[in-house]
């Protein structure tokens, strides 16, 4: 009996380190493309912020007004926007960055 327990615990942990490998590397690349396109949206000819986007930055901010913002922040107000960090991270970013 121990040693059906011993064998049963062995495959189970044997399971489990081959399903994270396998899930592994397609997090890494999501990541890794995840990134460039932030990247891609913060660099080049700046592209007006969208509805959305200058309603996120008024969520964050209130009492921002949008068309105040100069285009050559528009890249890094999106890469902050889309940007993995929390609301409160966001808000102490964008307030950084447009100095209020």
């Amino acid at each position: 009996m121990k040693l059906f327990i011993i064998l049963l615990a062995a495959a189970v942990t044997v399971a489990g380190v081959a399903q994270a490998a396998r899930g592994a590397p397609e997090s890494r690349e999501e990541a890794r493309s995840d990134a460039g396109e932030r990247l891609a949206m913060s660099m080049g000819r700046p592209n007006a912020l969208t509805d959305g986007e200058q309603q996120q930055v008024v969520f964050l901010l209130p009492g921002t007004d949008p068309a105040s913002i100069p285009p050559e922040k528009w890249g890094r107000v999106r890469t902050i926007l889309y940007g993995n960090f929390s609301d409160a991270d966001k808000k102490t970013r964008l307030r950084n960055l447009l100095r209020r």
